[in-house]
């Protein structure tokens, strides 16, 4: 049992949270590596638990299955019932933090510098995947070509954005960006301005104007290519 736990914090610690690339813990390898560990697990359980019914089957052999010795392996604080218990509990666990972390919450790594300094490489973000009525300024996490990253929102559905040599218009006025240190300008071979963001899209920008890949690039993003709004950040460097 302890070599089978060793091994799912190794994975959760080594993979689940450093994930592998941009993408973060939303890899479906990353996934069955780790369903690959809770079956390493379980077989151990399964193994101990199979020791203690053939003892039982021992006892119906030894003495006509007596019934007392036979109630008492199964008795409340016997090894047997706790590890049942123990199965029980963590299948619950297991399926409540699957539920939660596939529908209402999600967790992506930080890989790529376009939300710095805000974010830094290794932070983890957390994300609420239920409310995708976003508003300006919601730092938002999207797929781009299969990986995660986030931006901020500057301009939703209808909104008319342009970039010139003075700055960030949204509708016609000049954007006072609170904490954005870069000169937002546009970028070669990126998208062409002005432009007028679809329905149901929003319009995303980096905070490190200079490096981040977002819609002055890859363009509006579709609602549903955004995963949710960040919640949480937890600085892992240094760790």
């Amino acid at each position: 049992i302890g070599s089978a736990l060793a091994s799912l914090a190794h994975f959760v610690s080594h993979r689940f949270l450093a994930g592998r690339g941009a993408g973060g813990v939303n890899s479906n390898q990353e996934f069955f590596v780790f369903l690959r560990h809770v079956a390493a697990f379980t077989r151990v359980l399964h193994t101990t638990i199979m020791v203690q019914l053939q003892a039982m089957e021992a006892m119906d052999v030894a003495d006509g299955g007596n019934v007392k010795k036979k109630k008492a392996l199964l008795a409340k604080g016997s090894l047997l019932y706790d590890l049942l218990l123990l199965v029980a509990q963590i299948a619950a666990i297991a399926l409540g933090a699957v539920v939660i972390f596939s529908f209402v919450f999600g967790i992506m790594r930080v890989t790529d510098p376009s939300m710095e300094p805000r974010f830094q490489d290794g932070d983890l973000v957390l994300f609420y995947r239920l409310d995708k009525d976003y508003s300006s300024q919601d730092v938002v996490v999207y797929e781009n070509n299969g990986f995660l990253t986030s931006g901020r929102v500057v301009a939703k559905g209808g909104d008319t954005v342009n970039i010139d040599s003075r700055g960030l218009l949204v509708n016609g006025s000049y954007q006072q960006e609170q904490g954005i240190t870069d000169e937002t300008t546009q970028v070669a071979d990126g998208v062409t301005f002005p432009l007028t963001v679809p329905q149901d899209a929003v319009f995303l920008l980096g905070d490190n104007r200079d490096e981040a890949v977002d819609s002055r690039i890859v363009g509006c993003v579709p609602r549903d290519q955004t995963l949710g709004t960040v919640i949480g950040l937890f600085r892992r460097r240094g760790f």
